[in-house]
């Protein structure tokens, strides 16, 4: 990654109050009462900003959010995906631009959370909870509780562990075709000095090399 990029990133986290995640180029923490994510687009100066609220025990009316969009031109969209909230913050034609933008979307989207009675919450669950963090989930920023959290890295876990074992009895059952292809090729040397037809030689090849290969990988 460029040195000057992550430098200029590093320098936003700082001015904004926040933490910079160097992995995942996050820009992270609490604004406001609320936990939120500054995420680049594509190694550029627009981002990404990320929060989970409830409205009354529910998922977020988007069209109710949307009217953040009128209060601040660093906005230039807004979509709701269950608890999640995220808003398109424009990019400036300079880099002390942006980080204007940057500012004034963090503090225009929390000030109308807060007057609107959102409450922040796990954009899994919808618990809400005043710890609510960001942690890195394959590579992206979610806004979760702890236990969310620990769920999701259990299931990650799990799905990589039998990822492994698929990919071992994938090149355990190739080794075992080739054994067979082996026993096969000798059968078949004697079947030929035994002077039977060629034909039953090769179901014989096929068969022990498919045996080989069940019988390691199962």
């Amino acid at each position: 990654m460029n040195k000057k990029y992550m430098r200029t990133l590093s320098g936003f986290a700082e001015q904004l109050g926040l933490k910079l995640d160097s992995q995942t180029l996050s820009i992270f923490g609490v604004h406001n009462g609320y936990s939120v994510c500054l995420t680049p687009v594509n190694g550029t100066y627009q981002f990404m900003l990320s929060v989970s609220v409830s409205q009354e025990g529910g998922v977020p009316d988007q069209n109710i959010l949307k009217q953040t969009i009128s209060q601040s031109k660093a906005i230039s969209s807004c979509k709701v995906q269950g608890y999640r909230v995220n808003y398109v913050v424009r990019a400036g034609m300079t880099v002390k631009k942006s980080a204007v933008n940057l500012q004034e979307a963090l503090e225009t989207a929390t000030n109308y959370l807060r007057q609107n009675g959102f409450e922040n919450c796990c954009q899994s669950c919808g618990t809400v909870e005043e710890d609510t963090d960001v942690y890195s989930v394959s590579g992206t920023g979610a806004l979760l509780c702890e236990h969310c959290f620990t769920q999701r890295s259990e299931e990650m876990s799990s799905s990589e562990l039998q990822q492994n074992q698929k990919k071992e009895n994938l090149v355990g059952g190739v080794v075992g075709a080739l054994l067979g292809s082996v026993l096969g090729v000798a059968i078949i040397v004697l079947l030929g000095q035994l002077g039977y037809v060629a034909a039953l030689s090769g179901i014989v090849l096929g068969v022990c090399a498919l045996k080989g290969y069940n019988g390691l990988i199962n």
